[in-house]
């Protein structure tokens, strides 16, 4: 019976935390992999920021969307443009514990459980069609980022 109640109390000590992690435009190597706790559920933009301020990530961006991370580019500088009908917008995509997320980070809710990944990702543009949403820049490491 002492067993038990000591394995009771043991488990009622244990501690959650999310995760957060930032992969950049080069490497696959995590820019950032740290963990916060919280009570309660978070929107992941409320625990991406708090995150980034706890960390002291540098970054543009709110609880509703994130232009920059680490000082990348942004805007008309994340635009790799390869031919006249060719080009990549680059850009910051999250998933939460691998699954992409298709809302603003402040629309999703999280657990302590739970891991965030933000990764620099971008989309193709062909001759008029857009294809490819956040597919991950590290995985084609663009010159005009990687050198």
């Amino acid at each position: 019976m002492k067993s038990i109640l000591l394995t009771l109390l043991c488990v009622s000590q244990i501690t959650y935390a999310a995760q957060i992690v930032v992969s950049g435009a080069c490497s696959k190597t995590p820019l950032l992999k740290e963990s916060l706790s919280f009570n309660g559920e978070i929107s992941a933009g409320e625990f991406t920021v708090e995150s980034f301020k706890k960390f002291s990530v540098p970054f543009e961006g709110s609880v509703a969307h994130v232009a920059s991370i680490y000082n990348s580019p942004m805007s008309l500088d994340a635009m790799e443009v390869i031919s006249d009908t060719k080009l990549r917008s680059h850009g910051w995509c999250f998933s939460i514990n691998g699954v992409l997320a298709e809302k603003y980070p402040n629309e999703v809710t999280i657990k302590n459980t739970d891991t965030v990944h933000w990764f620099y990702g971008y989309a193709s543009y062909d001759s008029g069609v857009w294809s490819g949403m956040c597919q991950p820049t590290n995985d084609i490491q663009p010159a005009q980022f990687c050198d």
